[in-house]
C-alpha cells in the first residue's frame, strides 16, 4: 500500500487550508498500517464490553 506524509497548514482565525505540502510517499504493509488502529479500536471495543455498555 502507498501512502503519504502530508504536511497541511489552516488559519486559526478562518478554518481555511493555507498550504498542503507531500513531504514523503513510501510503501508500507497493509498489517503495519492498519495495526495502531485495530489496536485501539479493539482495546475499546473490549473496555465497552466488559463494562457491559454492548449488550
Amino acid at each position: 500500500m502507498e501512502v503519504a506524509l502530508v504536511t497541511v497548514t489552516i488559519d486559526r482565525n478562518t478554518g481555511k487550508t493555507i498550504n498542503k505540502e507531500v513531504k514523503e510517499v513510501f510503501e508500507v504493509d497493509e498489517d503495519e498500517f492498519y495495526r495502531p488502529l485495530i489496536k485501539v479500536l479493539g482495546d475499546d471495543f473490549i473496555r465497552r464490553w466488559k463494562g457491559g455498555e454492548l449488550g
